[in-house]
C-alpha cells in the first residue's frame, strides 16, 4: 500500500467457527514462524488451582444435597441432624418462639415411625455469595395422612455450610 504495508489474510479461530480477517504487515513477511522454545513458555503448576475449585459443584446441586440430608434426617427420626440444618438466627414463622418450634419439631420427629418424606420440583429463585432462596414441593406422609407442601427456604452460607435461615409454606395440599 501507500504506507509500505500490505494486507495479509489471517485466520482467526472463534469458538466453533473461524473467520478470515486481514492484518497489516510490512513487505518483509517471514518465510516460517518459529515456535517458541520450551524456555519461552510458562506452565501452570498442576497444584496452582485448588482441587476443590476445580470440582466444586454448582450451588443448586449443593442446596439439593443439603435439602436431601434434611429430608433424610427427618425421615430417619434424627432430630439433632434435622435441627442442625437450621441457622442460629432462624426464627420460625408459625411459632411464638424458637424454643417452642424446636420442642414441637423434636416431638414430631423422634420416635415417630412410618414417616415418608421426599421433595421434588426444586427451583433456585435467587442467590448471591452468602444467601440463596429456593422453592420445592415437600411430600409428607404418615399413616393415612398425606400432604404436599410448596416450600420456600432461604439459606445462609456459614463457612462452607448452607443453613436454613427462613422457611415458609406457600401452599399445602392435603391428600
Amino acid at each position: 500500500g501507500e504506507d509500505g504495508l500490505v494486507s495479509v489474510p489471517v485466520l482467526v479461530e472463534a469458538g466453533a467457527g473461524a473467520m478470515l480477517d486481514t492484518a497489516a504487515a510490512d513487505d518483509s513477511i517471514p518465510e516460517a514462524i518459529t515456535p517458541p522454545s520450551p524456555d519461552d513458555t510458562q506452565d501452570v503448576a498442576a497444584d496452582a488451582i485448588p482441587p476443590e475449585t476445580l470440582a466444586a459443584p454448582a450451588l443448586p446441586e449443593v442446596l439439593n444435597t443439603v435439602i436431601q440430608s434434611w429430608v433424610d434426617d427427618w425421615q430417619s427420626d434424627n432430630s439433632s441432624g434435622y435441627l442442625s440444618a437450621y441457622h442460629e438466627a432462624f426464627m420460625p414463622s408459625y411459632h411464638d418462639s424458637r424454643e417452642a418450634w424446636r420442642s414441637e419439631r423434636e416431638s414430631r420427629i423422634e420416635g415417630v415411625n412410618g414417616i415418608a418424606v421426599s421433595f421434588d420440583r426444586f427451583e433456585m429463585m435467587a442467590n448471591d455469595a452468602d444467601t440463596a432462596l429456593v422453592r420445592f414441593w415437600l411430600n409428607y406422609s404418615r399413616g393415612s395422612y398425606t400432604d404436599e407442601t410448596h416450600k420456600e427456604i432461604e439459606f445462609r452460607r456459614v463457612d462452607t455450610d448452607w443453613l436454613i435461615l427462613g422457611e415458609r409454606n406457600l401452599e399445602v395440599i392435603v391428600r
